[in-house]
């Protein structure tokens, strides 16, 4: 506004003029315009975004038209293939394509805003590659918002070739009933980890994987591994109660092993009551329970 009043000022008329009264109205209309930019700047980061991410995250379901083959994938708590208690090894995929859903486009068909599973190259190689060197251990793909299959998804090459994996699982986690009973249900009400998408949105999806992987290890024990891991040999042989080398100084969240007792339980549950008690909705990287 600074900059507006001085080259205004630059080509203030003369007094000897009558177009003061103009310029007056000018100087009003440009006043309404940057105080409307900034309330609507400021409603849509304080209000609309944490809402439409709980919305999002929160609910279970979300389809938008009615066809027959569209599936919501199984709910990790409810599908009859449940983890086992040490030998699992789990990813998530926190993105929830919010953006999507929550700023739909008047050229959009009802079939682009379903929240459909996807996976990127980079993601479905680190996980075909953890099944295919672990034949013996479950791998889950647990998705934080509900997402859905059909036909042309699962023909989708990515899908395709993990689907011929029988120790791949797609699953959904809903948020509340995943938290319900736990450390992590009394924080995850207080909806601060929503304020994060009022920073950047990649605050956001990174906080909420850094909750879900404490969350899962304290839940089931086993192996959690960042989407952009590439395993290279077995880990089935490792002892448990492990984590990844970042440097010579930090330990890397991206890979972490917990047993689902005893010690390794103890650690989960450790790494966990750190994240909720010291979590930081403003900051990106110092919500890391491990390093």
């Amino acid at each position: 506004m600074a900059i507006i009043y001085r080259l205004l000022e630059r080509v203030k008329p003369s007094p000897t003029t009558h177009t003061q009264l103009p310029l007056r109205w000018l100087l009003i209309i440009l006043n309404t315009v940057f105080v409307s930019l900034c309330a609507i700047v400021i409603i849509n980061d304080f209000l609309y975004k944490p809402l439409m991410h709980k919305w999002i995250y929160m609910n279970q379901s979300q389809i938008f038209g009615s066809y027959e083959d569209l599936e919501p994938l199984d709910d990790i708590l409810q599908a009859e293939r449940q983890p086992s208690r040490r030998d699992s090894i789990f990813f998530h995929e926190t993105s929830g394509e919010w953006k999507k859903l929550a700023f739909p486009s008047i050229y959009q068909s009802v079939d682009e805003r379903i929240n459909y599973a996807h996976l990127t190259f980079r993601q479905a190689c680190a996980i075909e590659s953890a099944a295919l060197h672990n034949r013996k251990s479950d791998v889950f793909v647990l998705f934080a918002a509900s997402r859905y299959m059909d036909a042309a998804i699962r023909n989708e090459s990515r899908f395709k070739v993990l689907l011929h994996y029988k120790n791949v699982h797609f699953r959904n986690v809903h948020l509340w009933s995943y938290t319900l009973n736990t450390p992590g249900y009394a924080w995850l009400k207080k909806d601060e980890v929503f304020m994060s998408s009022f920073y950047v949105h990649r605050y956001f999806v990174s906080h909420i994987s850094d909750f879900l992987r404490f969350m899962t290890l304290w839940r089931f024990g086993g192996t959690y591994l960042d989407t952009d891991t590439i395993t290279l040999k077995s880990l089935e042989l490792l002892p448990p109660n492990y984590a990844g080398i970042e440097s010579k100084f930090n330990v890397a969240a991206g890979v972490i092993n917990f047993s689902p007792d005893g010690f390794g339980h103890q650690l989960a549950e450790k790494c966990l009551i750190y994240f909720l008690k010291n979590y930081k909705y403003n900051e990106w990287n110092t919500n890391d329970a491990i390093s």
